[in-house]
């Protein structure tokens, strides 16, 4: 019996270590019948478990029954082939789950936490860049509002200066509106606007070849002529342009910028950004391409065609004075013999089909004076056109741009910069005859470029916030009247 219980206990503690470990899947123990012990283990597992079910036996574990009655002889100390079937011994034990279970569990434990750290780190970048996102156009928001603010500040400056005067005069070539001190609530930006009149600088739409040539080299300014479709130009055409790695066309017609010239052949970044002038001013800043003026006099009323004033004489030959050319030369109580002078002139111009340069011209006429000239020069014209083209504003033009201008030379660009910045902006073109010190032949030839009033302006302004974030904007703007009220018209914007 010593020997019996021995074996027992063994095989016992040995069947549950190693079927704990093991743990196979169930099989049913009636599908085979080996005789061995554990078959009777089956059984009366089953049998305890039908009546826990069914509440008609115990309740109580029958392990000790079941050892005290299953055979043992037949044990060799060897097992049989129905191990697959491991019956719980008993009713409640807890089963470990194996070694390679738990660490499936605990990797894929891992990877989810892995994965909830990515989302959780996905969430938080993508909650810092919204939030650096919303920081960065407040702060452009208010950086473009300011440049606003300054372009607004310009366009009052212009309807100021129109309105006190009849004449334009920014005290220079251009001026720097400081929102320093401005009072408006700006939530700490601020801006800086620089104003300038277009009438101060060379149009590159009726430049001649000489004016380009100051600036660029000849064969460039050639092609500037070739490309705003110049007769007599002899620069590149469609050949060239067309042969480029990018083709295009050889446009034929005005500039509309003056970032356009960089599609001319031969113009670059480095000349236009070059500075030209003693002030610092870059070629691209003392060049237009939109500079006009209205063909009326100073104060409005509209002024006398020299070139149409012509009459018949009078059958014995006498001179027969144009009825309106002898009204206007009576009011500035030009004498009879002028006025037969002047009359002669323009008819003889008219027969001999010879073109006017300005009615300057008039000073062909021995007995014509400056002082006479500066009195009618601004009730006379040479065209019929309601605007005029490409005129040069004397009080804001740079001695580097008059002195560009064909007849001119630095001398006499220098000598109406000086009387300006002396006497004070000149009231109107007739004035620059009362300049001394330029010659009469010069005046002839010079007097046609000149005006003393400017209808369009551009502005740039930068407006900078409280961060340093910056946003420029420019602004090309034209003064007008409309019902007898300044105004001012927007005609290009960028930002």
């Amino acid at each position: 019996m010593r020997y019996n219980d021995s074996i027992s206990r063994v095989w016992r503690l040995m069947y549950t270590k190693v079927v704990n470990k093991l743990r196979p899947a169930r099989v049913s123990p009636t599908k085979r019948k080996c005789g061995h012990p554990c078959e009777a283990i089956a059984e009366f597992d089953t049998k305890n478990a039908v009546e826990r079910k069914t509440g008609t036996g115990s309740g109580v574990p029958r392990a000790a029954e079941m050892w005290t009655s299953v055979p043992v002889p037949a044990f060799r100390g060897e097992f049989c082939n129905h191990l697959p079937y491991r019956p719980p011994l008993f009713d409640n034990f807890r089963t470990r789950k194996p070694r390679a279970a738990r660490g499936f569990v605990l990797l894929t434990a891992i990877w989810i936490l892995v994965v909830l750290l990515i989302l959780v780190g996905g969430f938080v970048a993508m909650s810092h860049s919204e939030t650096e996102i919303a920081r960065n156009y407040e702060q452009r928001c208010s950086a473009r509002w300011a440049a606003r603010t300054g372009i607004r500040r310009a366009q009052a400056q212009v309807l100021s200066l129109v309105a006190q005067e009849p004449y334009l005069a920014l005290g220079g070539p251009q001026m720097v509106i400081d929102g320093s001190n401005d009072q408006s609530a700006l939530d700490g930006a601020s801006y800086t606007a620089v104003l300038q009149d277009e009438a101060g600088k060379l149009n590159i739409n009726t430049a001649t070849a000489t004016e380009l040539a100051v600036f660029f080299p000849t064969d460039v300014a050639s092609n500037i002529l070739s490309w705003r479709g110049a007769s007599s130009a002899s620069g590149v055409g469609n050949e060239y342009y067309n042969g480029l790695p990018t083709p295009y066309n050889c446009k034929k017609a005005p500039f509309n910028t003056v970032n356009e010239l960089l599609l001319v052949d031969g113009v670059t970044p480095a000349i236009l950004n070059a500075v030209v002038t003693s002030g610092g001013l870059t070629l691209r800043d003392i060049l237009t391409t939109s500079s006009v003026d209205s063909n009326l006099s100073m104060t409005g009323r509209t002024r006398l065609n020299v070139t149409t004033l012509t009459s018949r004489n009078a059958p014995n030959g006498s001179v027969q004075l144009n009825s309106q050319l002898n009204t206007l030369l009576t009011t500035f109580r030009i004498s009879t013999a002028t006025k037969n002078a002047i009359q002669t002139y323009i008819n003889n111009s008219a027969s001999r089909r010879r073109r006017w340069k300005s009615p300057a011209d008039l000073l062909n006429v021995p007995n014509v004076t400056l002082s006479q000239m500066a009195a009618m020069y601004d009730r006379l014209t040479i065209t019929t056109n309601s605007t005029v083209a490409g005129l040069v504003n004397l009080n804001t033009a740079t001695p580097e741009v008059l002195g560009a201008l064909d007849g001119m030379d630095a001398a006499t660009a220098q000598l109406i910069v000086q009387y300006v910045a002396n006497q004070g902006a000149l009231t109107n073109a007739g004035q620059l005859f009362t300049i001394s010190g330029i010659r009469r032949t010069m005046l002839i030839n010079i007097a046609g470029f000149f005006t003393t009033r400017s209808a369009r302006f551009s502005a740039v302004s930068t407006g900078k916030g409280a961060s340093g974030m910056s946003q420029t904007i420019s602004c090309l703007m034209q003064d007008e009247l409309s019902n007898g009220t300044a105004i001012i018209r927007t005609l290009y914007w960028h930002e």
